[in-house]
């Protein structure tokens, strides 16, 4: 086949989706594939276009047997206001058009999506090239943004509907990553026959179960302590944060439990400062890829969070890591959530209320005072991760997916 896909971000960003749309694009070509990748100047997750790229608006490379189109977007650091982040967004948006109509005709085009705006011109695009059309909804928006606070403008959020009922109904597919998210789709104007799920992975060669000895503990002055990790955005997420600092101050006097919180975003300076005196808190900066590994061999239980907000949210893609390092996860979700169903299958981790810092200081007792259920859960989550979450398995999903609507004959859809 002959593939576009379109992402903003993609390598050298090494984080998020650029990391996981070049791992797919190579393994794509890797099979036989013709892959093209339409995304942005590589600027995640700084804001900051890389220095080897700056001063260009266009331009082609071509990575491990992938043909690259990069257009220009208006990069932003992650610490400016809300508007200039979506003015980055939108500039994607808009330049990627001109990207896509300078492919050869692809047989099918996918999109990872957010931004939405870009499903459109994506689409657009498709239809101008006469290709099947397939879009990747890793988070729902605008109902996400909404939740968060972020988009009160009755105009703006009416726009952005707009565009999400104008994909779910003019995509060939579109593919989610859970069965929740399907639902919600389907209940929400898409065509059920047009839903697929695909999976999302972590690299289970990379990251693998290690030892303490393997860690950043003596880096970081931890010696024998039970060390609870967040690693993750702190940006515009529904990452219930506060709840952890809250639990912290619970168990400040505890010497053995330690927290650890890697990351960055727009929040990382209110965290830090609510979390500013815990002796039992250490904040670190997003870790370089390979030290993530070593970070998350220095946790006992990994986090994964939602706020109430997040209940429609796909799982977090940290929790894939997780469970590849073999590490219990404590969740904090709703019990209808996606992550907490994981738990249930995968047996291997516990969940908690959003906003209840005392029972997550209880839990986290718990699996300190009990380190054999500390083995066991993590025994049981690197074996659910290789039966269901390795990048073989959802990439054959991800290829089935393709093949799938290429094989189809053209007129699906909707004319505009």
């Amino acid at each position: 086949m002959r593939i576009v896909l379109v992402s903003q971000y993609y390598w050298p960003e090494t984080f998020g989706a650029g990391k996981w749309t070049a791992e797919i694009a190579e393994w794509l070509a890797r099979r036989g594939h013709d892959v093209t990748v339409v995304t942005a100047f590589p600027n995640y997750p700084d804001g900051v276009v890389f220095p080897e790229y700056q001063g260009r608006f266009f331009m082609k490379e071509e990575h491990n047997g992938v043909h690259l189109i990069r257009t220009w977007c208006s990069a932003t650091p992650r610490t400016k206001a809300l508007w200039q982040r979506i003015l980055s967004q939108a500039s994607f948006s808009c330049s990627l058009i001109m990207g896509f109509l300078l492919t050869k005709r692809p047989d099918v085009a996918w999109y990872a999506s957010p931004p939405l705006p870009g499903a459109f011109t994506t689409w657009l695009a498709c239809k101008m090239k006469r290709a099947r059309s397939v879009m990747y909804v890793l988070d729902i928006e605008p109902q996400r943004s909404i939740a968060l606070g972020l988009f009160t403008n009755g105009c703006v959020i009416r726009m952005l509907e707009w565009m999400e009922r104008f994909a779910y109904q003019h995509y060939d597919r579109v593919c989610v990553l859970s069965e929740s998210a399907k639902q919600w789709l389907a209940k929400n104007g898409a065509e059920v026959t047009k839903l697929r799920i695909m999976p999302l992975w972590a690299d289970g060669k990379q990251i693998v179960p290690l030892s303490r000895h393997s860690s950043l503990r003596g880096e970081l002055g931890l010696n024998g302590e039970f060390v609870a990790l967040y690693s993750g955005n702190m940006g515009y997420t529904m990452a219930d944060l506060e709840t952890v600092v809250e639990a912290a101050q619970f168990l400040q006097n505890e010497a053995d439990l330690h927290f650890v919180i890697a990351g960055s975003g727009v929040r990382q300076g209110s965290i830090a400062k609510r979390a500013k005196g815990l002796p039992n808190m250490t904040m670190l900066p997003i870790q370089t890829l390979d030290r993530f590994p070593r970070l998350l061999a220095t946790a006992d239980v990994g986090l994964v969070l939602l706020s109430r907000e997040g209940t429609q949210a796909s799982v977090p893609s940290k929790t894939y890591s997780l469970l590849a390092a073999g590490k219990p996860i404590v969740a904090i979700c709703e019990p209808e959530s996606d992550t907490a169903r994981l738990l249930r299958d995968a047996q291997c981790g516990m969940r908690v209320e959003p906003a209840d810092a005392p029972h997550l200081a209880a839990v986290l007792r718990e699996y300190r005072d009990h380190p054999e259920r500390v083995q066991v859960e993590g025994t049981k989550a690197r074996t659910y991760f290789e039966e269901h979450h390795t990048p073989e398995h959802c990439m054959t999903i991800f290829e089935g997916i393709l093949n799938e609507v290429v094989a189809t004959q053209w007129g699906g859809g909707h004319a505009l």
